[in-house]
Protein backbone atom coordinates (compact mmCIF):
# COMPACT_ATOMS: atom_id res chain seq x y z
CA UNK A 1 0.00 0.00 0.00
CA UNK A 2 1.50 3.40 -0.93
CA UNK A 3 2.28 5.78 1.91
CA UNK A 4 0.58 9.21 1.97
CA UNK A 5 2.74 12.12 0.88
CA UNK A 6 4.87 13.77 3.57
CA UNK A 7 2.73 16.94 3.42
CA UNK A 8 -0.42 14.96 4.23
CA UNK A 9 1.27 13.19 7.15
CA UNK A 10 2.44 16.51 8.58
CA UNK A 11 -1.06 17.99 8.27
CA UNK A 12 -2.53 14.92 9.98
CA UNK A 13 -0.10 15.23 12.92
CA UNK A 14 -0.88 18.94 13.25
CA UNK A 15 -4.60 18.13 13.21
CA UNK A 16 -4.18 15.64 16.08
CA UNK A 17 -2.11 18.15 18.05
CA UNK A 18 -4.74 20.86 17.49
CA UNK A 19 -7.55 18.55 18.64
CA UNK A 20 -5.59 17.55 21.74
CA UNK A 21 -4.93 21.19 22.61
CA UNK A 22 -8.62 22.07 22.24
CA UNK A 23 -9.59 19.10 24.42
CA UNK A 24 -7.16 20.14 27.18
CA UNK A 25 -8.42 23.72 27.07
CA UNK A 26 -12.02 22.48 27.23
CA UNK A 27 -11.20 20.36 30.30
CA UNK A 28 -9.62 23.36 32.03
CA UNK A 29 -12.69 25.48 31.28
CA UNK A 30 -15.03 22.92 32.85
CA UNK A 31 -13.09 22.06 36.03
CA UNK A 32 -11.79 23.76 39.17
CA UNK A 33 -9.05 22.97 41.68
CA UNK A 34 -9.97 22.47 45.34
CA UNK A 35 -7.59 22.04 48.26
CA UNK A 36 -7.64 22.46 52.00
CA UNK A 37 -6.56 21.30 55.44
CA UNK A 38 -8.37 18.78 57.62
CA UNK A 39 -8.38 19.76 61.30
CA UNK A 40 -9.78 18.49 64.58
CA UNK A 41 -10.56 21.15 67.20
CA UNK A 42 -8.11 23.63 65.70
CA UNK A 43 -5.23 21.19 65.19
CA UNK A 44 -4.24 19.74 61.79
CA UNK A 45 -5.13 16.06 61.38
CA UNK A 46 -1.60 14.64 61.14
CA UNK A 47 -2.05 11.20 59.65
CA UNK A 48 1.53 10.22 60.42
CA UNK A 49 0.80 10.19 64.18
CA UNK A 50 0.37 6.71 65.64
CA UNK A 51 -2.75 7.86 67.51
CA UNK A 52 -4.55 8.66 64.25
CA UNK A 53 -5.59 5.98 61.77
CA UNK A 54 -3.82 6.81 58.51
CA UNK A 55 -6.73 5.77 56.27
CA UNK A 56 -8.60 9.07 55.98
CA UNK A 57 -10.35 10.16 52.79
CA UNK A 58 -12.03 13.30 51.54
CA UNK A 59 -15.09 12.12 49.61
CA UNK A 60 -16.95 14.31 47.10
CA UNK A 61 -20.47 13.69 45.80
CA UNK A 62 -21.76 15.80 42.91
CA UNK A 63 -21.62 15.51 39.12
CA UNK A 64 -19.58 12.38 39.88
CA UNK A 65 -18.14 10.57 42.88
CA UNK A 66 -14.50 11.38 43.64
CA UNK A 67 -12.29 10.50 46.62
CA UNK A 68 -8.79 11.68 47.54
CA UNK A 69 -6.61 10.56 50.42
CA UNK A 70 -5.45 13.04 53.05
CA UNK A 71 -1.65 13.36 53.06
CA UNK A 72 0.53 12.99 56.19
CA UNK A 73 0.31 16.74 56.93
CA UNK A 74 -3.49 16.79 56.90
CA UNK A 75 -3.74 18.35 53.43
CA UNK A 76 -5.78 17.28 50.40
CA UNK A 77 -6.39 18.53 46.85
CA UNK A 78 -8.40 17.51 43.78
CA UNK A 79 -9.60 18.68 40.37
CA UNK A 80 -13.38 18.51 39.97
CA UNK A 81 -16.00 19.32 37.32
CA UNK A 82 -17.99 22.51 37.84
CA UNK A 83 -21.24 22.13 39.75
CA UNK A 84 -22.73 21.54 43.20
CA UNK A 85 -20.73 19.30 45.54
CA UNK A 86 -21.10 17.71 48.96
CA UNK A 87 -17.82 16.90 50.71
CA UNK A 88 -17.15 14.91 53.88
CA UNK A 89 -14.21 13.18 55.61
CA UNK A 90 -14.56 9.39 55.88
CA UNK A 91 -12.58 6.26 56.70
CA UNK A 92 -13.30 4.83 53.24
CA UNK A 93 -12.83 6.01 49.67
CA UNK A 94 -16.39 5.02 48.76
CA UNK A 95 -18.48 7.68 47.06
CA UNK A 96 -21.64 6.46 48.82
CA UNK A 97 -21.67 8.58 51.95
CA UNK A 98 -24.40 6.61 53.70
CA UNK A 99 -22.42 3.33 53.71
CA UNK A 100 -19.64 4.35 56.11
CA UNK A 101 -19.40 6.52 59.26
CA UNK A 102 -18.82 10.20 58.60
CA UNK A 103 -15.90 11.81 60.39
CA UNK A 104 -17.11 15.34 59.62
CA UNK A 105 -20.37 17.12 58.95
CA UNK A 106 -21.03 17.30 55.17
CA UNK A 107 -20.33 20.67 53.55
CA UNK A 108 -22.20 21.76 50.41
CA UNK A 109 -20.65 24.22 47.98
CA UNK A 110 -21.08 25.31 44.37
CA UNK A 111 -18.44 26.35 41.82
CA UNK A 112 -19.60 27.84 38.49
CA UNK A 113 -16.29 28.84 36.88
CA UNK A 114 -12.68 27.58 36.81
CA UNK A 115 -10.76 28.77 39.89
CA UNK A 116 -8.66 27.62 42.82
CA UNK A 117 -10.89 27.03 45.85
CA UNK A 118 -9.85 26.44 49.47
CA UNK A 119 -12.29 24.29 51.48
CA UNK A 120 -11.03 23.43 54.97
CA UNK A 121 -12.74 20.50 56.69
CA UNK A 122 -13.29 19.79 60.38
CA UNK A 123 -13.17 16.26 61.80
CA UNK A 124 -15.47 15.47 64.73
CA UNK A 125 -13.86 15.51 68.15
CA UNK A 126 -13.52 12.33 70.19
CA UNK A 127 -15.60 12.03 73.34
CA UNK A 128 -18.75 13.69 71.99
CA UNK A 129 -20.72 10.54 71.15
CA UNK A 130 -23.40 8.74 73.10
CA UNK A 131 -25.50 11.79 73.99
CA UNK A 132 -28.99 10.72 75.10
CA UNK A 133 -31.56 12.82 73.26
CA UNK A 134 -34.85 13.43 75.11
CA UNK A 135 -37.62 15.11 73.10
CA UNK A 136 -40.16 17.43 74.81
CA UNK A 137 -43.12 15.11 74.17
CA UNK A 138 -41.28 11.81 74.45
CA UNK A 139 -41.57 11.08 70.73
CA UNK A 140 -38.74 9.35 68.84
CA UNK A 141 -36.15 11.92 67.67
CA UNK A 142 -36.14 12.84 63.99
CA UNK A 143 -33.11 11.90 61.82
CA UNK A 144 -32.06 15.58 61.83
CA UNK A 145 -32.25 15.73 65.64
CA UNK A 146 -30.19 12.55 65.89
CA UNK A 147 -27.57 13.92 63.49
CA UNK A 148 -27.22 17.19 65.40
CA UNK A 149 -27.48 15.91 68.99
CA UNK A 150 -23.69 15.96 69.57
CA UNK A 151 -23.11 19.39 68.03
CA UNK A 152 -23.08 21.41 71.30
CA UNK A 153 -20.24 19.16 72.52
CA UNK A 154 -18.45 19.68 69.19
CA UNK A 155 -18.81 23.46 69.61
CA UNK A 156 -20.76 23.78 66.35
CA UNK A 157 -24.08 25.28 65.32
CA UNK A 158 -25.89 24.79 62.01
CA UNK A 159 -28.34 27.03 60.17
CA UNK A 160 -30.03 25.65 57.05
CA UNK A 161 -30.17 28.31 54.31
CA UNK A 162 -30.99 26.64 50.98
CA UNK A 163 -30.84 28.70 47.81
CA UNK A 164 -33.99 29.61 45.89
CA UNK A 165 -33.07 26.75 43.53
CA UNK A 166 -33.07 24.30 46.44
CA UNK A 167 -29.32 23.79 46.89
CA UNK A 168 -29.05 22.74 50.59
CA UNK A 169 -26.48 25.29 51.76
CA UNK A 170 -25.79 25.70 55.49
CA UNK A 171 -24.13 28.28 57.69
CA UNK A 172 -21.87 26.49 60.18
CA UNK A 173 -20.39 28.24 63.21
CA UNK A 174 -17.68 26.18 64.92
CA UNK A 175 -14.55 26.15 67.01
CA UNK A 176 -16.49 27.08 70.15
CA UNK A 177 -15.56 24.02 72.23
CA UNK A 178 -12.57 25.89 73.68
CA UNK A 179 -12.16 23.77 76.82
CA UNK A 180 -12.42 20.46 74.97
CA UNK A 181 -9.92 21.72 72.43
CA UNK A 182 -7.39 22.75 75.11
CA UNK A 183 -7.82 19.41 76.87
CA UNK A 184 -7.21 17.52 73.60
CA UNK A 185 -3.95 19.09 72.42
CA UNK A 186 -3.14 22.18 74.49
CA UNK A 187 -2.58 24.60 71.60
CA UNK A 188 -4.29 27.49 73.35
CA UNK A 189 -3.89 29.97 70.49
CA UNK A 190 -5.58 27.59 68.04
CA UNK A 191 -8.23 26.65 70.60
CA UNK A 192 -9.33 30.27 71.01
CA UNK A 193 -10.09 30.67 67.30
CA UNK A 194 -13.57 30.21 65.86
CA UNK A 195 -14.80 29.74 62.29
CA UNK A 196 -17.84 30.21 60.11
CA UNK A 197 -18.54 28.59 56.73
CA UNK A 198 -21.13 29.03 54.00
CA UNK A 199 -20.84 27.74 50.43
CA UNK A 200 -17.30 28.81 49.33
CA UNK A 201 -16.87 31.26 52.23
CA UNK A 202 -14.78 30.46 55.32
CA UNK A 203 -13.93 33.00 58.02
CA UNK A 204 -11.59 32.52 60.99
CA UNK A 205 -11.62 34.98 63.88
CA UNK A 206 -11.46 35.37 67.65
CA UNK A 207 -15.28 35.53 67.66
CA UNK A 208 -17.75 34.41 64.96
CA UNK A 209 -21.55 34.76 65.23
CA UNK A 210 -24.57 34.37 62.98
CA UNK A 211 -27.88 36.23 63.22
CA UNK A 212 -30.76 34.71 61.29
CA UNK A 213 -33.31 36.85 59.48
CA UNK A 214 -36.70 35.75 58.12
CA UNK A 215 -34.84 35.27 54.82
CA UNK A 216 -31.07 34.87 55.01
CA UNK A 217 -28.91 36.20 57.80
CA UNK A 218 -25.78 38.07 58.92
CA UNK A 219 -22.44 36.35 59.54
CA UNK A 220 -20.09 38.48 61.70
CA UNK A 221 -16.44 37.89 62.60
CA UNK A 222 -14.33 40.03 64.95
CA UNK A 223 -10.66 39.99 65.94
CA UNK A 224 -7.77 38.93 63.68
CA UNK A 225 -10.13 37.90 60.88
CA UNK A 226 -8.95 35.74 57.98
CA UNK A 227 -11.32 35.35 55.03
CA UNK A 228 -11.20 32.62 52.38
CA UNK A 229 -13.81 33.34 49.72
CA UNK A 230 -13.52 31.25 46.56
CA UNK A 231 -10.14 32.19 45.12
CA UNK A 232 -9.68 35.19 47.46
CA UNK A 233 -7.82 35.38 50.77
CA UNK A 234 -7.60 38.52 52.88
CA UNK A 235 -7.51 39.85 56.47
CA UNK A 236 -9.68 42.28 58.40
CA UNK A 237 -10.07 43.51 61.97
CA UNK A 238 -13.74 42.67 61.63
CA UNK A 239 -16.07 41.66 58.80
CA UNK A 240 -19.79 41.11 58.14
CA UNK A 241 -21.44 39.10 55.38
CA UNK A 242 -25.08 39.26 54.31
CA UNK A 243 -26.16 35.77 53.29
CA UNK A 244 -29.11 35.08 51.03
CA UNK A 245 -29.99 32.73 48.11
CA UNK A 246 -26.64 30.93 48.14
CA UNK A 247 -24.61 34.17 48.13
CA UNK A 248 -22.43 35.75 50.82
CA UNK A 249 -21.87 39.48 50.17
CA UNK A 250 -19.56 41.55 52.38
CA UNK A 251 -21.45 44.37 54.10
CA UNK A 252 -19.49 47.59 54.61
Amino acid sequence: MPHPPVKQRVLFVLFLFFCGTLSAQSDRRSTFHVSGTVTRLGSPLLTRLASVVSDRWVVFEGPSGISVQIDPTGHYEADLPLGVWKVVVMTSATSRLEQHPRLSHPRVFRVTKPMNVVIDLYVNASGCGGVLLVTPDGRPPTPEEEEHKNEPCQGRHFFSLPSDEGVPFEVVIGGQAHNLCSFSHGDRAACEREFGTFNLLTVYADKVTFTRFPKGGLLEAKGNVEVLDGGLKYHRTSVRFLINDGQAVEAY
